[in-house]
């Protein structure tokens, strides 16, 4: 599988932080033996998420585009509304999976408003920002993005 990683997050974008998810994300990755075709960061801001998730799906061509962080309730939080807005199918009972696994494994899950879809070909799944929970929700879905994605 090909993946993209967008991280949203305005103090990565602009370079003042880091996003300690990230090198846990590219182990996992590569540990099941798939490739990173695209990273990058954008600000937190609605237009220009659905510009980056558009680009990368109409252009990077990835098997499966993950967004680190944006999903809680702050004003800021817009990755979910960008993604129901430029995705062409949803995948409903996946993000059921990602909700109830997220809400199970932590009290503040509950909160988490990831949204998942397809658009161009290319699954998005939206990830929390936070280190162990970005991890214990890829590999949670691994099976999953595997199977939805195998090309027959």
């Amino acid at each position: 599988m090909q993946f993209a990683l967008l991280i949203v997050d305005d103090g990565v974008y602009v370079g003042n932080r880091e996003t300690p998810a990230l090198s846990p994300v590219l182990k996992t990755i590569e540990e099941h033996g798939d490739q990173v075709v695209f990273t990058g960061s954008v600000p937190e801001s609605r237009d220009l998420v659905e510009m980056d998730l558009e680009k990368i799906c109409d252009i990077e061509k990835a098997d499966v585009l993950l967004t680190i962080g944006g999903t809680g309730l702050s004003v800021r939080d817009c990755v979910p509304d960008a993604t129901r807005a430029v995705r062409e199918e949803n995948c409903p009972v996946l993000k059921k999976k990602l909700h109830d696994h997220c809400t199970e494994a932590l009290k503040q899950g509950m909160l988490y408003r990831a949204e998942t879809g397809v658009r161009s070909g290319t699954m998005i799944v939206n990830l929390p920002g936070t280190g162990e929970m970005v991890i214990d929700c890829l590999e949670k879905l691994y099976p999953d993005l595997v199977s939805l994605t195998e090309k027959s």
